[in-house]
């Protein structure tokens, strides 16, 4: 009982960080579009970004729950622990995340390619968190 605890809290904290991660990549990326020149724009700057992590980490969970949730089923039942596996279905939720999400006038804010990376960080964020150690049993770990 104590096993299934302890990987309900791994892959809690290993999707936590990895939504963090993702974040991180994409203000990384907003960064280095540049900063304003004069020094007043450059407050009202990091002001938004500061303002936009936060917004941005409350519409990267929720809308990655559902696909993460399968990527993580899948490689607990099958116990894959491969940084590829991870890496891949982190890029594939992220492009799946992006593509649902509403393009407004001037479009969206990230590109396809800006998304899919962060996905993928995302992915090998979880797998260094939680992945590295799916679908080990209590009976496999107890023998080892």
């Amino acid at each position: 009982m104590s096993h299934i605890i302890i990987r309900l809290l791994l892959i809690t904290s290993g999707y936590v960080l990895a939504v963090m991660a993702a974040t991180a990549v994409l203000m990384a990326i907003t960064l280095s579009y540049g900063t304003p020149q004069d020094p007043v724009d450059q407050g009202a700057f990091l002001v938004m970004l500061v303002a936009f992590a936060p917004t941005l980490w409350w519409i990267v969970g929720p809308i990655t729950t559902v696909g993460f949730a399968a990527a993580a089923g899948i490689a607990e039942v099958f116990a894959i622990r491969s940084w590829i596996f991870f890496a891949l279905a982190g890029a594939a939720i992220a492009y799946t995340a992006w593509s649902l999400l509403e393009i407004g006038e001037s479009g969206p804010v990230f590109t396809a390619l800006e998304a899919v990376a962060a996905g993928f960080v995302a992915g090998l964020t979880y797998w260094l968190v939680a992945g590295r150690t799916s679908g080990v049993s209590s009976r496999a770990s107890e023998t080892a």
